[in-house]
């Protein structure tokens, strides 16, 4: 793993590890990085204003 990803992977161990000790039977991972794939060019190309929770979803893959 990159060093940058520790603190992220450490996280998601103590997600699974506090919710296995307290029975929690399911866990929903989601992630917003693919969620705004297609806008996210955009916005480094020309500027293209930030995303809103009222702006459509468009990913560019399959994950997203």
């Amino acid at each position: 793993l990159f060093r940058n990803e520790h603190a992220n992977v450490a996280m998601a161990y103590n997600v699974y590890q506090t919710c296995l000790e307290e029975g929690v039977r399911r866990v929903v991972v989601a992630s917003s990085n693919h969620a705004t794939d297609w806008y996210e060019r955009l916005m480094w190309a020309d500027g293209h204003p930030t995303v809103s929770e009222a702006t459509y979803p468009h990913s560019d893959n399959y994950y997203g």
